[in-house]
């Protein structure tokens, strides 16, 4: 049995090495080639294939590709194919990007809607979208006619005209206005020949009395209350005044005059005027000093009045004619200092005014600002000297003749008499 098989195997295979030598045992006698099945790709850029009559035998051999180049649109990449013509295997590479679109413009369709194309293909590649409109009234409707909206696309300049609104519009009235015989009128802004309407004023009036004043009469007022016409009738004649009692409506003062009224009792208007004498303008009890700094600004802890000093400077003789100032606001006269040949210095006091009555006198002289120590004449009253007499020059200023003088009166005095004037 054995080797029966064995023969049968031997039988096989010399009909593959010699074709024309039948193969015991097979269903078909073959007297060609091997009976290949087909390519089958290996994964590895081969192929192999398998004799039908026996599987043991195989060949292998590298893939025979055809290449097929596809080149790139707008919107899809290009690339490479590389396909075996016998085991049907292929595969892509060298991938190049999509070229982009080439737009035209956009171009309405009056429909609402605009569309571009691709002038690298037209038929395949396209864009459609909605108009942007931009309203413009092209014409403006009145109570007479529509008027008419364009609507024009601001990407593809595709323009569309529609009605504005379904009805005309409403009238625009003026305001009313006075008309000849007692009317009014009023007209339409939007179209003026034509478009008018009258009324009646008396069927408006709102009527106001005005009574007769005291100068002035009275009569009745007829206003239209549409177009504000007015209207006057029924006088009636002025009432005249009808004076009251006087009446102060400024009381004198001090060197100043006073006046009363007589008013009208029915409309109070003034029918005459009468003045009241001043009352005297004497100050009384007031101080008066030389002309010169204040000592308050020189030394603030010294006093905190008004009071001043006058500096006195005799080298080159006397100072007539220092101005004398009462109360720190007016100028009531004038102080001397006269030096005499004996070194004698006689202090005078001169009042522009009879009307000024002094009350008292306080005079004293210093080397220095330091040396005073009060402003009070009862602190100062060993050092107070006497007015017009005369004294020693020397013993009150030094050998350089130089100081303070420091003069304070008590008075009367009326500002507003004549002499007197403000500081």
């Amino acid at each position: 049995m054995k080797r029966l098989l064995a023969i049968a195997a031997c039988a096989a295979f010399l009909s593959c090495l010699f074709p024309g030598v039948p193969a015991a045992g097979t269903a078909r006698a073959e007297t060609g080639d091997h009976a290949w099945g087909p390519w089958t790709y290996d994964g590895d850029g081969t192929h192999t294939r398998v004799c039908a009559d026996d599987e043991t035998h195989t060949e292998t051999a590298a893939c025979d590709y055809a290449d097929a180049v596809t080149p790139p649109d707008c919107e899809a990449s290009g690339y490479t194919t590389h396909t075996c013509a016998l085991c049907g295997h292929s595969y892509t590479d060298s991938l190049t990007a999509p070229t982009g679109h080439d737009w035209c413009m956009w171009i309405g369709d009056g429909t609402g809607k605009h569309t571009r194309y691709c002038d690298k293909n037209a038929t395949v590649h396209s864009e459609t979208a909605d108009c942007v409109y931009v309203d413009t009234v092209a014409v403006e409707p009145n109570c007479n006619f529509e008027g008419v909206l364009e609507r024009r696309c601001s990407v593809c300049e595709d323009m569309v005209l529609e009605p504005v609104g379904l009805a005309p519009n409403a009238h625009s009235w003026s305001e009313w206005r006075p008309a000849a015989a007692g009317e009014h009128y009023r007209f339409c802004y939007n179209y003026r020949n034509g478009h008018d309407e009258y009324g009646m004023c008396s069927r408006s009036y709102v009527d106001v009395t005005t009574l007769p004043a005291c100068t002035e009469p009275g009569y009745t007022t007829h206003t239209c209350a549409v177009c504000g016409r007015v209207v006057t009738d029924t006088p009636v004649a002025a009432l005249g005044h009808q004076p009251g009692t006087w009446a102060v409506v400024l009381e004198p003062g001090r060197g100043r005059e006073g006046r009363r009224e007589l008013p009208c009792l029915r409309c109070g208007a003034v029918l005459d005027t009468q003045p009241i004498r001043a009352l005297a303008a004497l100050r009384y009890g007031n101080t008066a000093c030389a002309l010169g700094p204040r000592f308050r600004d020189e030394n603030p802890e010294l006093t905190d009045r008004w009071y001043m000093y006058a500096p006195v400077d005799l080298r080159g003789g006397g100072m007539p004619g220092i101005p004398l100032i009462a109360a720190n606001q007016h100028r009531i006269g004038t102080v001397d200092l006269a030096l005499g040949g004996d070194g004698t210095l006689t202090v005078t006091v001169k009042l522009n005014s009879a009307k000024t009555v002094v009350r008292s006198e306080f005079l004293a002289f210093f080397q220095g600002l330091e040396e005073v120590t009060s402003v009070l004449p009862e602190d100062l009253q060993a050092q107070s000297l006497p007015l017009d007499t005369p004294l020693n020059a020397a013993d009150l200023l030094g050998e350089d003749m130089q100081g303070l003088m420091y003069l304070l009166l008590t008075i009367d005095y009326d500002p507003l008499a004549d002499g007197i004037t403000p500081l």
